[in-house]
């Protein structure tokens, strides 16, 4: 009841389905806390309960963990994993799916090793958290209909749903082998803050080996279902993009406006940022770094003179504390934080160091950084 605190013990919890009909191995359904007495479902404090679906023989559409008809709940440090896709042909299969839950906190959740996708918000979920998760390894390798390798997605909202008012904030997808984050045919306002986004649109091997599969976005942000000129839907702040196989940041031919502060796209295999499906929508891009990336830019932006690419930088690698990825992937502080790392900091005397513009993020010193991370 609203209020309640439940804790799931450290362990492994399998699923007596072992066929796997369409129904979630594991369920929730109609737990209603209310605003001031969330109903809380919590890893046990210093333990990791892990949901294993190795042993399941899926059918189509198989999800692992469902929460369903819900509002004001908050679920912490749970581990979802090794839910296969039905094969040798047969739909994606999902990790974790949050079906019209409202004002709600999904918090420290990792789920991986799944044949599909990642993380999906369906039937009007809105209102939600998304805090410190992890979406990794993940593809739909038998996707029929020519589709294979191209459905798997980290953190997913598609297909026209309603769901609306989702945020996301410290999470990471990689090696998922279509795109990290993926906003396809939604009119949803969608928030993307202090997130990572790397080594998707690959195949990733257990000896580090990395084979193009999918689209390989590490945000891929649009479209909308219905045109949206004049709105702002995705709002993204401090971000970074990286080592994806085809672009960082997507407009994937979105309506919309798009507002983008501080983000930093690196070494991706051909974009940093594309934006330029309709040139007469101009989007709101201030004090963002694209370095490294064949085309750094494409499109227009309403205000554009604190951009890496209209900016008169020159940038060197010597200009970061690190161009290394390594440890990217790594375990996160005892507080869910992301692995502190050099990785795109600013070295001293950087010329991105104070020439961002005054977005009304914090910042130190004179001005902003340009990039996701201050000096």
């Amino acid at each position: 009841v609203a209020g309640d605190r439940a804790y799931i013990r450290g362990g492994t919890y399998r699923s007596k389905n072992k066929n796997a009909t369409n129904a979630p191995l594991f369920n929730l359904e109609n737990l209603n806390g209310t605003a001031s007495a969330k109903i809380e479902i919590y890893a046990y404090p210093c333990e990791n309960p892990v949901m294993d679906f190795s042993d399941v023989t899926p059918v189509d559409f198989a999800v692992g963990f469902q929460i369903k008809d819900s509002k004001y709940i908050h679920i912490k440090g749970l581990r979802i994993t090794g839910l296969a896709q039905p094969g040798p042909v047969g739909e994606a299969a999902s990790g974790f799916v949050a079906d019209h839950v409202l004002n709600s906190t999904f918090e420290g959740i990792e789920v991986d090793h799944i044949g599909g996708y990642g993380f999906r918000f369906v039937n009007g979920s809105a209102d939600i958290l998304v805090l410190n998760c992890d979406a990794h390894h993940l593809d739909d390798r038998f996707t029929p209909g020519g589709r294979a390798w191209q459905g798997a997605n980290g953190f997913n909202i598609t297909g026209g749903d309603s769901s609306t008012r989702i945020t996301f904030d410290g999470c990471r997808a990689w090696c998922v082998s279509d795109d990290g984050f993926d906003f396809y045919s939604v009119d949803a306002f969608v928030t993307i803050k202090n997130s990572w986004s790397f080594w998707n649109g690959f195949e990733c091997k257990a000896d580090g080996t990395r084979i193009g599969r999918g689209d390989g976005m590490g945000f891929k942000l649009g479209p909308a279902n219905t045109p949206h000129a004049t709105t702002v839907l995705r709002v993204l702040t401090h971000n970074l993009a990286f080592e994806n196989k085809f672009m960082g940041f997507d407009q994937n031919s979105g309506i919309m406006i798009y507002r983008l502060f501080n983000n930093t796209s690196f070494k991706n295999g051909n974009f940093g940022f594309f934006f330029g499906t309709d040139e007469t929508i101009k989007q709101e891009f201030k004090n963002n770094l694209s370095y490294r990336n064949p085309t750094p830019f494409w499109g227009q932006e309403i205000t554009g003179a604190n951009n890496s690419w209209n900016s008169s930088l020159n940038l060197q690698d010597s200009h970061f504390l690190s161009v290394d990825s390594t440890g990217v992937d790594g375990q996160r502080g005892a507080n869910g934080s992301l692995p502190i790392l050099n990785f795109l900091k600013p070295a001293p005397g950087s010329p991105i160091i104070d020439k961002g513009a005054n977005v009304g993020l914090p910042y130190k010193g004179s001005s902003p950084e340009i990039g996701a991370y201050e000096y």
